[in-house]
């Protein structure tokens, strides 16, 4: 036998301590149709949200002309050739 302070033929047991009175469990429960309408407003407004990060990212990453053509640099030694 091992255990709290347990030996040979002797076996002791442990016990919980409280007082007289209890605590009163209580549960708060909602039908499962709240649950999905829950889900479902969520899924909605998390969707209507990512269109508008996503137009503003947009927005903030084609700012500054990130898709006009570039113009390729002339050196002065093909622009001096160029004027002879």
């Amino acid at each position: 036998i091992q255990g709290f302070m347990s030996y040979g033929h002797t076996l002791s047991w442990y016990q919980d301590i409280s007082s007289e009175i209890l605590p009163t469990p209580w549960v708060f429960s909602l039908p499962v149709m709240a649950y999905r309408m829950l889900m479902l407003v969520w899924a909605l407004w998390l969707a209507f949200a990512m269109i508008g990060w996503i137009k503003w990212a947009w927005k903030c990453y084609s700012e500054g002309g990130h898709w006009r053509k570039i113009e390729k640099k002339v050196s002065k030694k093909a622009d001096e050739k160029e004027t002879e």
